[in-house]
């Protein structure tokens, strides 16, 4: 009888935690900053996480950071645990000043950021502007806290680092139904990283050379749905799944105690 009321408060100190646990995923507060890269594309409906778009085509880093300073001024920037900052395609040269001030603001309200890299387009690769866009990755991959490396993932450039002409729909913008549910799993396993999976390397760039391109797929992580401001969205189960697997371990020791 001790051994069933052990594996009982077991079993129920497990369920509860993982419910805790699922609750913060869910409850965490995201905030995507960009141009038309983010507020143009569909990648944001695919996001495991609530999230709000500051984001607006054809602006650079500067008008980011007057953004983010009529945040701090309202107390709003306090609403956000992470940032997700995709901006620097239209001006790489403002780019290497206004990151690092977006990234400072960021980092003094403890908001830890997702950085992506820029990718070159396929329209005059070589031209002046674009001769500062490897120093700007360098300093992406330097001042994020986890890194989303699309300038040399394969499922974007080629092997000289310009976006591949088959994701695509002009020189630099995405063909969104193809690619959006991969950037955003991409985007989703970066917060996971930060937040969620322990980790000792900060920051971590993706991907790593023995990573293989992904392909669209849903099948990748169990979710389940939530409905979130009257939307239905996916969220993350995967610790509900453990939580089960637990569960009925727990549930056969009961059942069928060792002797």
């Amino acid at each position: 009888m001790k051994k069933v009321l052990w594996s009982c408060f077991i079993v129920l100190f497990l369920f509860f935690g993982g419910v805790v646990a699922v609750k913060a995923q869910e409850s965490h507060r995201v905030l995507l900053l960009g141009d038309s890269l983010t507020a143009l594309a569909d990648w944001p409906n695919y996001l495991d996480y609530d999230h709000a778009l500051l984001a607006k085509g054809g602006v650079g880093p500067n008008w980011v950071v007057a953004e983010l300073g009529k945040m701090e001024v309202s107390g709003d920037i306090a609403n956000y645990d992470t940032a997700v900052v995709w901006i620097g395609v239209n001006d790489p040269y403002q780019a290497l000043s206004g990151i690092p001030e977006i990234y400072r603001i960021l980092h003094s309200h403890d908001i830890k950021i997702v950085g992506i890299t820029q990718y070159l387009p396929r329209c005059n690769p070589g031209r002046s502007s674009q001769k500062n866009t490897p120093q700007f990755n360098v300093i992406v991959r330097t001042q994020a806290d986890v890194v989303v490396d699309l300038a040399i993932d394969p499922d974007f450039v080629d092997e000289t680092g310009v976006i591949k002409t088959e994701v695509v729909v002009d020189c630099v913008h995405l063909n969104w139904p193809i690619m959006s549910e991969i950037v955003a799993r991409k985007i989703n396993l970066a917060i996971e990283e930060l937040w969620f999976v322990p980790s000792t390397a900060t920051p971590t760039v993706t991907p790593t050379a023995t990573v293989k391109p992904l392909i669209p797929t849903t099948t990748a992580m169990p979710t389940i749905e939530v409905v979130q401001n009257g939307e239905t969205k996916k969220v993350n189960n995967f610790g509900i799944y453990l939580l089960v697997s637990i569960l009925v371990v727990g549930l056969v020791k009961i059942i069928i105690p060792s002797k």
